[in-house]
Order: structure tokens, then sequence, then C-alpha cells
């Protein structure tokens, strides 16, 4: 992997004495050319009469912030499937499923793919009003509420509400939301629950949590977002600080975040954990 300085506008908080979040800023870029592999290994409990495994096709990706270019997608599997179906759900991802019948063995699954990225990072040029108007009609299900994302619940409105109060743009918006977002959660893993009331009132969570949580308090204000899953790399960032050295541990392995669309750069990713502006 190559990198250099990053650029990133992100908040952090110190999680063991829980101080308050800081923003910084920080100038350069990064690359990486990733070859990746995962293997799984599943068993068919007894009685199985068919087992399906289903995998998200990753896809190339650009915005302002961030690229990635997939190549040598490969599924492989040992036995072979009795069936094998891809389609794109409405969201657009393209989705495998494969079958195995009356099922006894373990099935051997490897996915494979080559991954080459690019974090190429400037101050964010938008001119994004807040409160959103005319945004269109095919970003409905971004605003919506759902079961792990409740942003219509009364408390959650309310505190949405009181974060954006005074916000002029759309990124100071969201700034404020996952700065708030950063203070108020304790990473625990596994958590009781995922969904975004249950880390509005308890505070604690994983990505997963995070991610809805920012997400719900974000609809619940106007603000488009869509989950994000994936993988992010283990190597952390040493950055150098006038009085010291900062290490911004990203979430290792796999992980959730979410994107904002901005309706003069489309969509953004952000990571509600540290609420970096790239993953």
């Amino acid at each position: 992997m190559r990198k250099a300085g990053l650029v990133v506008l992100m908040t952090a908080a110190c999680m063991a004495g829980k101080s308050a979040a800081e923003n910084y800023l920080l100038n350069g870029g990064q690359e990486s050319r990733i070859e990746y592999r995962l293997a799984q290994r599943v068993q068919p409990v007894t009685g199985t009469k068919t087992l399906l495994l289903s995998f998200v096709v990753p896809q190339s990706f650009a915005s302002p912030t961030y690229n990635q270019s997939v190549s040598d997608f490969a599924l492989t599997f040992k036995p072979e499937p009795s069936s094998r179906q891809e389609e794109v759900d409405r969201r657009g991802n393209r989705v495998v499923q494969v079958a195995w019948t009356s099922a006894t063995a373990p099935v051997e699954a490897t996915l494979a793919m080559v991954a080459v990225t690019k974090v190429s990072l400037q101050p964010l040029k938008t001119q994004a009003p807040f409160p959103l108007v005319g945004l269109p009609a095919d970003l409905a299900d971004y605003l919506k509420p759902s079961p792990q994302v409740q942003s219509a619940d009364p408390g959650i409105v309310a505190k949405a509400r009181q974060l954006t109060e005074g916000a002029r743009t759309e990124f100071d918006a969201v700034q404020k939301v996952l700065s708030w977002v950063v203070d108020h959660m304790q990473y625990v893993t596994p958590p009781v629950q995922y969904d975004a009331l249950y880390s509005f009132q308890s505070g604690k969570g994983n990505c997963q949590n995070y991610s809805h949580l920012a997400a719900a308090l974000l609809r619940a204000v106007g603000v488009p977002v869509r989950i994000v899953n994936g993988v992010t790399l283990k190597r952390p960032y040493d950055v150098r600080l006038p009085d010291g050295t900062f290490t911004m541990r990203m979430g290792q392995g796999r992980h959730s975040w979410i994107e904002v669309f901005f309706p003069d750069l489309g969509w953004v990713p952000f990571d509600p954990q540290q609420t970096e502006l790239f993953v």
C-alpha cells in the first residue's frame, strides 16, 4: 500500500475519558491496491433441505473524497451449487444467490477481488443550503424511517432539530450531528440491539449503531442518508502534530458507515464512528 498524508475533516473523541469531540484538518492523500480474499465454511444443520447463500457484489465508486475501482471479482464454491443466479435489487446492488439442495456436507465459499482505492481530499466545496429543498423524488427511500433507522421517533426528531438549529449549510448540519454522535456513543460489541433508537437511548453500540443513529438524526431533518457495509483497512494512520502524534484507528475489517447526499456533490462517504470524510 502506498500512502502519504491525509486530507480529512474529522471529529475524534477520547472514548476512555469520554472527552468532548475535537475537529482536525489534515492534508495529503492516500492510495491502495488491495488483493482481497474472504473464505467461509458453512456447515448445514441436520435436516436442511435447501442451503441458500447470498453475496452482494462490490462495485466501483467515485465521490468527491473517495474513489474505488473493483476488478477480478470471483466467487468460487466447493462443492458446486445446485443453482446460481444474479439479480439487481431496487437500489442497484448486484446480488448473487447460490443454493444447494439436500445439503449435508460443509460448503466452502471464497470471494476474491482486487480493489484500487484513492483518497484525494480537499475541503468540500458545497453550496448546499440547510434545510434542503427540491430534492429528487428518487431519494425518497433515504429520507424514510425503517425498523433500524427510526427517524420519525419524537425524541430523535427533537434532538436532530436541536443539534442543527442555526445551521445554514448542509455540511454544517452534518458536522453538528456527527460530532454529537461521537460524543454520545460508547463503542460496545456485540450490542444488545443494532437500531438507532436503542443507540439514542443507551449511548452504546458498534459501527452499525453509529451508522443507524447518524442516519436517523440526519433523515429526521431532511438530509438523505444511505447505509453502506463493507471492509476497511486495518493499518492505523499516525498524524504528526506540533505537540505529539495523533493515531487514527479506523473500524477494522467488516464495517458499516454512511453516505450523505449533497445536491451539488452527490453521495459523500462519512464514518460516524469517527466521522472521517472518507472510508
